[in-house]
């Protein structure tokens, strides 16, 4: 009552102070008489505010949250004893969000990895392989061509590629309850991926002739690669500088790519792999071609 009886008196005596002059007599003596009654009235009714006391511990981190109801549920209060009607209201609505798990997240990490994995190890050691047992040799004595043999490692391990990821998404499936599917652009990215990192271990194997030399170099280039290209964990907790090589690193893309589009369905978002990818793919093709040695083995 007091609060009504103040924003009232408030009322009127701000009218009569701006607009009084324009009134007439009669009109500014009963305005003048109005506040002076509720003048009167409002000496009897003093005004105390409510006083609530909220109890809670340092540790409560909900402490906050019932701060904040408990804050709203006193300005509405407020604002009911006073006659106030709001100027803004809040409706809701239902959004369908798809929900997603942190498997969701690894998942294209995983697949990826092992993608790269074959390619800068198993493939580079096979090369190796070759050279040292002679198989090589006994290639060039057919009609086989040198680029010819390098197509095909690179489309063995491109179909090895999409085994892996029908495989993994099937485990996924089974396992964790994945609902990721597949579509064209996922399975072309997965295609330039395995493409890029074969060629890269054509390349490798190529140059070194040992296979557990080989070997020691494709782990060298795989496993930081693996660790620091956010394919296990997000990149977000690695400090500044770590973020800044990871994403100089083609497992980087490759990783982020696919969760673009296997998982999110954005492949919009997955240009920048599909041009790195692409370009890298060209790249070391032609420089597994040059370094591979087809004549004089």
């Amino acid at each position: 009552m007091a609060v009504r009886f103040q924003v009232s008196f408030g009322m009127m005596k701000l009218i009569l102070e701006r607009f009084g002059q324009y009134m007439n007599e009669s009109q500014r003596q009963y305005l003048e008489q109005g506040v002076s009654w509720i003048e009167r009235a409002n000496i009897s009714l003093e005004a105390k505010p409510a006083r609530l006391i909220l109890l809670t511990s340092p540790a409560d981190q909900a402490a906050p949250i019932i701060r904040g109801v408990i804050d709203n549920i006193a300005a509405k209060f407020g604002e009911r004893m006073i006659g106030a009607s709001p100027i803004i209201s809040l409706e809701q609505e239902a959004v369908k969000v798809r929900g997603l798990k942190a498997v969701d997240y690894y998942l294209p990490g995983y697949i990826a990895a092992f993608i790269m994995t074959n390619g800068l190890i198993g493939v580079t050691s096979n090369i190796s392989e070759y050279r040292r047992t002679g198989v090589l040799k006994r290639l060039i004595a057919t009609p086989l061509s040198k680029p010819t043999w390098i197509l095909g490692n690179i489309l063995v391990q491109a179909l090895l590629a999409l085994m892996l990821m029908t495989v993994m998404i099937a485990l996924g499936w089974a396992v964790f309850g994945i609902k990721a599917i597949p579509d064209i652009y996922a399975i072309l990215l997965i295609l330039l991926g395995s493409i890029a990192f074969c060629s890269m271990g054509v390349f490798l194997g190529g140059l070194v002739k040992d296979v557990e030399a080989a070997t020691a170099l494709g782990n060298t280039i795989a496993f930081p690669m693996m660790f620091l290209s956010g394919s296990f964990w997000p990149l977000e907790i690695m400090p500044g500088y770590m973020q800044q090589i990871a994403q100089t690193l083609p497992l980087y893309y490759f990783s982020e790519g696919l969760r673009q589009t296997l998982i999110l369905q954005k492949p919009e978002a997955a240009l920048t792999p599909f041009i790195i990818l692409a370009t890298l793919s060209a790249i070391f093709i032609l420089a597994a071609t040059l370094t591979t040695k087809w004549k004089d083995l």
